[in-house]
Parts: structure tokens; C-alpha cells; sequence
């Protein structure tokens, strides 16, 4: 998989499966891998599976859960949005640098940018795993549970956020860019 993920070269790359021993359809175990090791959580690669279940593979659910390395994370339909439950973090992986600020413009809460290059992502475009941190600090600082927050990378992401307990709910489009087959020589 780490082969796979360095290949690629995206901020990171998502591996799912069925979850084995459980009569569940809608539970898959879940791995992400940026271009130089595993990561322990990744937001916009989970919708991006999330949507591909949802599209192309078992249409008629409404959630889905993945068990992954930070436990099991939620992927639900809102219409034409997905919506990821995950827990609060209090801090992100110690090689791992985000900008944030409270935004200049009204339909906006704060934005931010995220940067790893410890782990090949020079700067991700939309990272929601970063949000399950940003969502609780400006939550509190704002004295808001309902926030709309923007990463401003080069191709940008809105995310629309909300603190549910212990939990964070971030929802956001996906928009389908690409498929195809990968051929792996073993």
C-alpha cells in the first residue's frame, strides 16, 4: 500500500475492504498512506471512499462506518453533501504544521492551511482530519457549535463544521475527478 501511495503522489491515498467477520455491508476496515508513511487520520479521503460505496458500489446505504487506526469514523449522506463523524483531537501527528486564522469574510468562520512535508505533502488541499483540531479551538474561541470554515490552498476547500459532544461532524462536497484500473506486477 505504501508503494501504491508513494506512486500516486497525492497528499494521500485511501485503501479500504470489506470488514471481515462482521455481517454488517456497511463496515470496511480503512488505511490512508501519504506519499512516505501511514497516517493515523485523513478526512477527505474517507468522503472520497465514502462516496465511492455510496456511488458505484452499494447505492442504496445511508452510512457507512470504517474502522480505522483513530477508531471507527462515520460517513453519512446529507443530500448532496457527505458528512464524516470523528472524534475531537486535541493535536495533530508532532511533523505536522496548520496555519489558521479567524477569516475576513462573512460567510466564513476561520480558515486554514496545512502543510507536512514530513510525510510528502508539501501543502494538502483540504485536510479534514486537520478540522477534527480547528473545529474545537475556534468552537470555543467563537462560542459557536456551527462553523464554516475554508482552507485556502491553492485549490481550496470549504468545510462545514459542528461540535456534537466529544465528536465533530465535518461536511463537504466530493466531486469525482477520475477512474481507472491499477495493474499491480506482484
Amino acid at each position: 500500500m505504501q508503494v501504491i501511495a508513494s506512486e500516486m503522489n497525492l497528499s494521500e491515498t485511501a485503501f479500504f475492504v470489506p470488514r471481515p467477520g462482521t455481517a454488517k455491508r456497511s463496515e470496511y476496515d480503512l488505511r490512508w498512506f501519504a506519499p512516505l508513511l501511514e497516517v493515523d487520520l485523513c478526512g477527505h479521503v474517507t468522503l472520497a471512499s465514502g462516496h465511492l460505496i455510496f456511488k458505484h458500489m452499494q447505492p442504496e446505504l445511508e452510512q457507512v462506518t470504517f474502522h480505522t487506526r483513530s477508531g471507527p469514523l462515520g460517513v453519512s449522506r446529507r443530500n448532496d453533501l457527505l458528512e464524516l463523524d470523528s472524534p475531537a483531537i486535541a493535536s495533530l501527528h508532532q511533523s505536522w504544521v496548520v496555519a489558521t486564522a479567524p477569516a475576513d469574510a462573512e460567510e466564513y468562520d476561520f480558515v486554514s492551511r496545512f502543510f507536512a512535508p514530513m510525510a510528502g505533502i508539501n501543502e494538502d488541499p483540504a485536510t479534514g482530519s486537520a478540522h477534527t483540531v480547528l473545529t474545537p479551538y475556534w468552537s470555543a474561541r467563537l462560542g459557536k457549535t456551527h462553523l464554516v470554515a475554508r482552507q485556502i490552498s491553492k485549490r481550496g476547500g470549504d468545510f462545514y463544521c459542528e461540535m456534537a459532544g466529544d465528536r465533530v461532524k465535518i461536511t463537504g462536497h466530493t466531486v469525482e475527478v477520475m477512474t481507472g484500473m491499477l495493474d499491480i506486477q506482484i
